[in-house]
């Protein structure tokens, strides 16, 4: 996600939001059963594989 240019997020097959990553990641990830990676990660750069 780190290198993601684009954020789609689907909710029983509609697009409840498409914008950035940054964006994206600001959402209540957990209502559409999504865990949010940044409540384990301070940030995107954290999700590189080095």
């Amino acid at each position: 996600m780190a290198l993601a240019n684009r954020f789609i997020v689907l909710d029983k097959g509609r697009i409840c939001f498409d914008g950035s990553p940054k964006d994206g990641l600001k959402l209540p990830l957990e209502n559409y059963g999504i865990k949010n990676p940044l409540n384990s990660y301070k940030g995107l750069e954290d999700l590189l594989w080095n």
